[in-house]
């Protein structure tokens, strides 16, 4: 596991502001403690970097990012210039709350592969004393940093052909004292223009969502039907491991079910990220299924057992007509004001 080239800028916030960006970088040097630490990161990222991310696709599904482009033209032409391309995209997606920050990319090659670690570290205006028009003072530089060395965010990548790869990285986020796996959505989401991969929970209400969108957003009434009773066909998935598209195939749905379900994902290949599905985090954001009637009733049960509690028939006036029965014991009985 081999370094071949460390560059450092410091990234200043600039989120939402216009005009030009002033961002001072240099080259590290293969020396002194500073090289050490990050060297000891860059070893590190193949276990402490156990966030799954993968790059957003185009909206209309085309495998194109340009964030992805410019670190992979950085793995391939480590220089300055693309370097300072990164940093740039990074100061204007941080706000003044994340504050003054240094950047670093961290190149290198492990086993046949390169592998390229971006790392941010918090700072403070100290360094600023220690700018200059072109480069930042490298010495002065390490000493500050060497204060806050156990946190930062980092996103590390590795391919045998970054033009071709790196398409999907891992992240950790130290700055964030939890232990089930969050990360800063700007740092994913705004700097890195990319989406968490799939866990079971993730995967799970990443699903859900998507069904409800998908359910609200459908205006052809069987359609909407079809992806509605889908969350009374869940129940038979629970603990299974499925991607989006097994699930889908699982579950029936026919070609237009699923072209409404998958539309509701920016990022085609979280379609085939297979994840273990969990019913109880799926209820969670599908629980109900509600029915609106034309004459001002609305029908809601557990959605997964609505077909059970309600009985529909169709009435031969057609035009849609039906009626939706059930039977029960009265535990509750009030009225609510409307929220409306």
């Amino acid at each position: 596991m081999t370094i071949s080239t460390i560059h450092t800028f410091l990234v200043r916030p600039h989120k939402g502001i216009e005009g030009e960006l002033a961002i001072n970088g240099d080259k590290l040097p293969h020396e002194g403690g500073l090289f050490r630490t990050l060297s000891d990161i860059f070893k590190k990222s193949d276990t402490e970097c156990n966030i799954e991310i993968a790059f957003n696709h185009r909206e209309d599904g085309t495998q194109e990012n340009q964030v992805k482009n410019d670190i992979a033209s950085y793995a391939i032409d480590p220089s300055i210039k693309s370097a300072r391309k990164v940093a740039e995209r990074l100061a204007r997606a941080t706000t003044n709350r994340s504050g003054l920050g240094l950047l670093f990319l961290i190149l290198g090659s492990d086993k046949g592969k390169k592998r390229l670690v971006l790392s941010r570290f918090p700072t403070n205006n100290a360094i600023l004393a220690e700018e200059n028009k072109d480069r930042l003072n490298v010495q002065f530089l390490e000493r500050v940093f060497m204060r806050s060395t156990f946190s930062y965010k980092a996103a590390a990548y590795e391919a045998a052909d970054p033009a071709t790869g790196f398409w999907q990285g891992r992240a950790v986020d130290k700055q964030i004292n939890t232990s089930d796996g969050q990360v800063s959505r700007y740092w994913i989401e705004d700097f890195l223009d990319s989406q968490l991969l799939t866990t079971s929970l993730l995967g799970s209400k990443r699903l859900a969502d998507a069904l409800r969108m998908a359910i609200g957003a459908t205006a052809d009434p069987e359609t909407k039907q079809e992806l509605a009773a889908v969350a009374m066909l869940a129940r038979g998935q629970n603990n299974k491991t499925r991607s989006v598209r097994q699930f889908a195939e699982k579950v029936g749905l026919s070609a237009d079910g699923k072209t409404a379900l998958y539309s509701k994902f920016r990022n085609s290949a979280l379609l085939d990220e297979q994840f273990q599905f969990d019913l109880t985090e799926f209820r969670k954001h599908v629980g109900f299924r509600s029915r609106e009637l034309d004459n001002g009733a609305i029908i809601t049960a557990i959605a997964d057992r609505f077909d059970q509690i309600y009985e529909t028939t169709k009435l031969k006036e057609g035009n849609g007509r039906v009626r939706i029965s059930t039977e029960g014991t009265v535990v509750n009985d009030k009225l609510r004001k409307s929220t409306h």
